[in-house]
Order: C-alpha cells, then sequence, then structure tokens
C-alpha cells in the first residue's frame, strides 16, 4: 500500500475516493498497526537469533561436560 490518496492492493491502484467506508476503515487499520508489526517483526528476528546462541551454547556446555565426564570414567577404569 501507498501513502496518499492512491493506494495500491495486491498490485492495483485505487483512488482512495473511490473506496467504500468499510475499505477505508481497512485501510487505515492496515497503516495504523503496519509500524507495530515491523517493530514486533524486529524483536521476533532478535529473541530467534538470541535462542539460537542460547541453544548452542548449552549443547557446547553439555558435550565439554560429557567429555570430561567420559575422560574421568576413563581414568577410573584404567586404574
Amino acid at each position: 500500500m501507498s501513502e496518499g490518496n492512491v493506494i495500491s492492493i495486491m498490485g492495483k491502484d485505487y483512488d482512495e475516493s473511490s473506496l467504500d467506508e468499510n475499505q477505508i476503515y481497512l485501510v487505515n487499520q492496515l497503516r495504523q498497526i503496519q509500524p507495530e508489526y515491523n517493530n514486533l517483526k524486529m524483536k521476533l528476528d532478535r529473541l530467534e537469533v538470541a535462542r539460537e546462541r542460547f541453544l548452542a551454547e548449552l549443547i557446547h556446555s553439555v558435550r565439554d561436560q560429557r567429555e570430561e565426564d567420559d575422560k574421568a570414567d576413563s581414568t577410573v577404569n584404567q586404574s
């Protein structure tokens, strides 16, 4: 959708004055929620990156612990 009196919907331009009251209401709703949608999408992107990083750290930590436990078991078994 573009700003001003011309609105693009599914690749076709419409003069805002040709829209009925409900269509104008819907256009106004979309205009109003778009910034909030964009902000939430950016926040979700950041959360996804953070989640992946925390998961990677957890996997790394568990692997390190398992390797330490395996080494300790090997040392005990060799004694």
